[in-house]
């Protein structure tokens, strides 16, 4: 009796691991429909998207999870092949199912319902589409992000109001949008610029000709001014707390970018480094591991410059990654975007001699590189290690 059991045990574990090696086999299209939509190859994309979406029904129904996301794909590669209709139905089929079966007021279901205004905009069916954008944006409002996605949905309900004949309203969720991508980005940035371009627009649509014409002088400037490099970065600021700093992560990323891509003698490098200094000091999302040769660089006056780029590389990639913890990916990027750093300065500052070594390993070879890297890799830090730190325990950090 027992045999039998353990038989039917075996058999049934057998055939659980043939339908997880199947799930993984259908997931694994991701990979090849995503290559070629990046590739803008839609119609080859949206062949592998309609065989995955087949294969997930089968194996875990069109309520799951993983079907419902495929089916966004299907949505998108259709618009890019200008057949709006059939993107429109797909993007409706994903509202139905992701509210039925998953949740009518989480962010998911907010982009599905930006995801089909838009379909619905470029079919001119502008009532709907405005009904839905206003609802996408008043459910994502509710999570307190102020961030690209909430800019976009912004411009979304703006435009469809527009194309309603609703301009006052186009007017003020424009605006909304171009404080949003202000903050993220500055005046200066592409996202701004190209954006209040469409507020322009509007302005002359409700007959504020005066406020559009103001407007048009200021793009011009602006325009002339991006193209000489001004950048808009944050002031240097005190970070009371881990919670502020988490505050400003995106305004760090902006002056961490703009520190590792100018030389050292740009304007606004100053400001830059002491924002990225003051950050990564007061927050939780970034780990940084200051090793005897990195502090060398940061000790002394000449080679300071590079310490901070050291530091804002470390930053860079725990905020682009979303890990704090510090590994040898952290260090090994955080190198990579130092010696770049470097190579473009040292000019102006001289060789530094621990850099150069760096620079030789290279010229060797990429795997010369990483083996010196690896050699110096100062150690992991991990929350863990942080909490027990703070507690007043002496840890040793594990290479």
């Amino acid at each position: 009796m027992k045999k039998k059991h353990l038989s039917l045990l075996f058999l049934c574990l057998m055939t659980t691991l043939s339908t997880f090696a199947q799930r993984a086999q259908t997931l694994a299209l991701d990979s090849t429909a995503n290559r070629l939509f990046m590739e803008k190859n839609y119609e080859k994309s949206l062949a592998i998207r309609k065989i995955q979406l087949n294969r997930l029904k089968s194996e875990v129904g069109d309520s799951s999870y993983d079907y419902i996301m495929r089916l966004i794909q299907v949505g998108k590669c259709y618009y890019r092949m200008m057949q709006p209709e059939k993107a429109e139905e797909a993007a409706q089929q994903v509202v139905d199912l992701y509210g039925q079966y998953k949740s009518t007021s989480d962010e998911e279901y907010a982009f599905a319902l930006d995801n089909l205004a838009l379909y619905q905009g470029s079919l001119k069916k502008s009532a709907e589409g405005l009904k839905n954008a206003e609802k996408a944006l008043e459910i994502y409002q509710n999570f307190y992000k102020h961030n690209h996605d909430i800019a976009i949905m912004y411009a979304h309900v703006a435009e469809l109001a527009h194309d309603n004949g609703d301009n006052a309203k186009a007017i003020r969720q424009e605006l909304m949008s171009l404080n949003v991508f202000k903050n993220l980005y500055g005046e200066h940035s592409e996202d701004y610029i190209s954006e209040a371009r469409y507020l322009q627009k509007y302005y002359e649509a409700n007959g504020d000709k005066e406020k559009a014409k103001a407007l048009a002088d200021r793009l011009e400037t602006l325009e002339k001014e991006t193209k000489e490099g001004v950048v808009d970065l944050p002031k240097p600021m005190e970070f009371t707390s881990d919670a502020v700093a988490h505050e400003h992560n995106n305004d760090a990323r902006r002056c961490a970018e703009y520190y590792l891509t100018h030389y050292i003698n740009a304007n606004k490098m100053n400001d830059a480094a002491a924002y990225i200094m003051a950050w990564s000091q007061a927050t939780s999302d970034s780990h940084v591991v200051i090793g005897e040769n990195e502090g060398k660089l940061i000790n002394n006056s000449k080679t300071l410059c590079y310490g901070v780029a050291y530091i804002a590389g470390c930053s860079l990639y725990a905020l682009k990654t979303g890990m704090a913890d510090f590994t040898f990916d952290t260090f090994q990027s955080a190198m990579v975007d130092m010696l770049n750093f470097y190579n473009a300065n040292k000019k102006i500052t001289g060789e530094v001699k621990y850099l150069e070594q760096y620079v030789k390993a290279y010229g060797k070879g990429a795997d010369n590189l990483v083996a010196l890297l690896k050699k110096n890799f100062p150690g992991n830090l991990t929350e863990e290690l942080i909490t027990r730190i703070k507690n007043g325990e002496k840890v040793k950090i594990q290479k």
